[in-house]
């Protein structure tokens, strides 16, 4: 389960969520904001790896790695941080769900090396 952070009040003042998976594996994070979102900002960490890892975001407040398509799927090189920054947001509209893996393949269940943490700014 994603390790959730919360940057800002939560009294319906500001609408932007942060939140954070710090071990994201094969295994789905599901439904990361517990909401559908608009995320504006992807901070996909693979520092710690000597691998390329892929990580894969579901519209869906679950995943089934067999089966299910990703909404979005963002290759990270070995040992680098990758930032992506989308102005209008991406709209999640059922909820997002979050894994990585090793392999490309949209069912591949190749865990990295180490875990690969993952930030997400969603409103």
């Amino acid at each position: 389960m994603a390790q959730k952070v919360t940057t800002t009040p939560n009294d319906g003042t500001f609408q932007d969520v942060l939140v954070q998976e710090e071990e994201a594996s094969t295994t789905p994070s599901e439904d990361m904001f517990d909401a559908p979102k608009t995320v504006h900002a992807f901070v996909f960490d693979n520092a710690t790896n000597a691998q390329v890892v892929y990580y894969r975001l579901y519209d869906a407040v679950t995943a089934d790695p067999s089966s299910d398509v990703p909404f979005m799927k963002v290759r990270v090189a070995a040992s680098t941080k990758t930032t992506i920054l989308v102005a209008d947001g991406l709209n999640f509209a059922t909820g997002v769900t979050l894994r990585c893996t090793s392999g490309s393949d949209d069912t591949d269940t190749t865990g990295p090396s180490t875990p690969a943490p993952v930030t997400l700014l969603g409103s």
